[in-house]
């Protein structure tokens, strides 16, 4: 019986290997023209999450043909794959919005209408933290010339965008609160941080992701508000710019006892609708099946879920991309 029993081993043993061995050849087999994925810089969390979805995806063809290529960030981006450059990108969900539509103030010509996101790898949430000396109602009077400290973010930023447009709802700009004497101070986000901290603002604004270090130290440095952004504000801003709704748990901030509705900035790999269906789908499984690799690559995956992926993609989805998620149900 032993005998017999270390043959059936055996015979599994060769099964397997010829399995793996005929699977192996099969993606040796596979080939696909030269792509390159356009990131960040290569100090930034875009960079190794696009060089880990190429070793992913390369390691089902001959000649690894995903390459990847440092970028300028959320605006360029679309410009670099939107003129033909490169194939695929990241950006942020509002600025590929504004590419694809065109004819607005961050792009100043035709819109790339052949644009097609991938997937939402991430969110960056919207914070508006306010001093608790702040008026809660203040918003609604810096028309009628009310003043306060604004911390705005550094000029070019996500943050720095999100303000812009989320003061728009209320009938006011930058130029018009100077104006009206508010202080608008920007700067990146640990100088905001201590700009709050020593009271040099009373509002600060931070699109990061929720109970970053960052607005821990804000909320814990003095008693802090969350502002509860109305719905109206929130669906303009989903609307017209890409963002996504969200809603920051009661009890995730010190003193917070509700929860707080706000908007989450989503990022996205995109492509252009004439790259193949075939690499697309594999970049999107790539994705959707890895997340500990991509956790490996980047820390900040970790409270991601794949499920994200279908959610808030901003502009049409690439076929390749669609049937991945149709498949698994997420549409």
């Amino acid at each position: 019986m032993k005998t017999k029993f270390n043959v059936l081993l055996m015979c599994a043993a060769a099964t397997a290997l010829m399995t793996n061995a005929s699977t192996l050849a099969v993606a040796q087999d596979r080939t696909h023209p030269a792509i390159t994925i356009v990131s960040g810089g290569p100090t930034g969390a875009w960079y190794p999450t696009a060089a880990m979805v190429a070793e992913i995806v390369n390691a089902s063809y001959q000649g690894q043909p995903v390459n990847i290529s440092p970028g300028k960030g959320a605006i360029s981006n679309p410009l670099v794959v939107g003129s033909g450059e490169m194939e695929v990108g990241i950006s942020f969900g509002p600025f590929l919005r504004l590419a694809y539509e065109g004819q607005n103030e961050v792009f100043d010509m035709p819109g790339f209408s052949e644009l097609r996101s991938i997937g939402n790898i991430g969110v960056n949430t919207f914070h508006v933290i306010m001093g608790e000396n702040v008026d809660p109602d203040i918003f609604e009077k810096l028309k009628d010339g009310e003043r306060v400290s604004f911390g705005i973010g550094a000029v070019g930023s996500s943050t720095h965008f999100a303000v812009d447009k989320f003061l728009q709802n209320y009938g006011v700009d930058y130029a018009t609160l100077e104006a009206n004497g508010s202080t608008l101070l920007s700067g990146a986000s640990q100088s905001q941080t201590d700009a709050y901290q020593n009271r040099q603002i009373d509002v600060y604004f931070n699109t990061i992701g929720i109970n970053s270090s960052v607005i821990q130290e804000a909320v814990t440095s003095r008693n802090s508000v969350l502002y509860d952004i109305p719905e109206h504000v929130r669906q303009n801003m989903v609307d017209e710019l890409g963002y996504i709704h969200s809603v920051i748990p009661a009890g995730t901030y010190p003193r917070q006892t509700e929860d707080v509705n706000t908007v989450d900035l989503s990022t996205i790999f995109f492509t252009r609708a004439d790259v193949s269906e075939e690499i697309v789908y594999e970049i999107t499984k790539a994705m959707a099946e890895n997340k500990e690799r991509l956790v490996s690559a980047f820390a900040g995956f970790a409270s991601w879920e794949p499920e994200q992926l279908a959610v808030g993609t901003a502009i049409p989805l690439h076929p390749g991309a669609e049937r991945y998620y149709r498949e698994r149900g997420w549409l």
